[in-house]
């Protein structure tokens, strides 16, 4: 018959219960404050509670360490979990957060991770009519809960975090509209908005081919593109720094004219290198790229909402 390995409730029998307590208290610590529990940590701790260093004692200290991580994880979970619920049923943030520290004994838990997201704003494309629109962003941070801005988001998973979490959105088709929504990542701790922009061809008309990126041609239209009288236009306030004197701000301007797609640009303000402008566009178009791409001015996206883009114009 095979060894029969003995279990940790065996292995800690004649052992000193003060010992015991040194050790969980160690690895509890080592859990708490996030720190690496490496093997030389744990013969650390063992050594510290007077255990010694053979492997039976380190199999010990590795059970335990992975028990206690998943009560901290669970425990991190939960709190986000209430929080999100009640930030759902129209609580303010505040209120939400207060109350479920107030029952979890406040930061005791452990503070959740800092919140990162791969993206400033989803763009889902141009999706043929009747066919879904998707997207997918990659988010760390919390533990945390993603609230849809629109119920026709399709969000999965909705939880994320502490680790980074890959997140699929969908869309089911709505022909000849546009979406324009955000989706709000909540943590104990933090709130972040992402737009979400998608918008479908009318029936019977095919989405626009892209345009010429990296040296590969633009596809052929499958299709004429919808006449006038199905554009949607929507607009986005851009804001340009560092573009020095006003023949550069004007040439710029008139570039962005040029784009296909924009409908009309106006110039609201023009102070401090900072030039302001006012664009009507195709809300086919996805403004943020072709303005990326826009020949003979090297502009960087410093800053991205919903119908608003904040730029800097690289060089001279």
């Amino acid at each position: 018959m095979p060894a029969r390995h003995a279990t940790p409730t065996e292995r800690s029998r004649g052992v000193p219960s003060e010992r015991l307590g040194g050790l969980v208290t160690g690895i509890a610590e080592v859990v708490a404050g996030e720190e690496q529990a490496t093997d030389s940590a744990l013969v650390t701790l063992l050594a510290d509670a007077g255990l010694g260093e053979d492997a039976a004692a380190l199999d010990l200290a590795r059970q335990w360490l992975a028990l206690l991580t998943g009560v901290r994880q669970s425990a991190e979970a939960a709190r986000a979990l209430g929080f999100g619920a009640l930030v759902m049923a129209g609580l303010p943030e505040a209120d939400a957060r207060r109350a479920v520290e107030t029952v979890a004994g406040g930061a005791a838990a452990g503070a959740p991770a800092p919140l990162s997201v791969a993206v400033e704003r989803l763009d889902l494309g141009a999706a043929a009519a009747g066919e879904p629109a998707r997207g997918t962003f990659q988010v760390s941070g919390g533990p945390g809960r993603i609230l849809p801005g629109d119920p026709r988001l399709v969000v999965t998973p909705a939880q994320f975090g502490p680790g980074p979490t890959q997140v699929q959105i969908e869309v089911a088709g709505l022909p000849g509209a546009v979406l324009l929504t955000s989706l709000q990542l909540v943590t104990p701790a933090e709130v972040a908005d992402v737009p979400v922009f998608a918008r479908w061809t009318a029936a019977g008309v095919a989405a626009p081919a892209a345009s010429v990126r990296d040296g590969i041609p633009a596809a052929t239209p499958a299709a004429p593109v919808a006449p006038p009288a199905n554009r949607i236009v929507v607009r986005t306030v851009l804001v340009i720094a560092r573009v020095v004197g006003f023949p550069r701000a004007l040439a710029l301007q008139r570039a962005i004219e040029q784009i296909p797609g924009v409908v009309e640009t106006k110039a609201a303000g023009f102070e401090h290198s900072v030039l302001n402008l006012h664009v009507q566009h195709d809300a086919m178009v996805n403004l943020a790229e072709e303005i990326a791409h826009l020949s003979g001015f090297p502009l960087t996206i410093t800053n991205s909402s919903l119908g608003r883009l904040q730029l800097a114009l690289e060089g001279r």
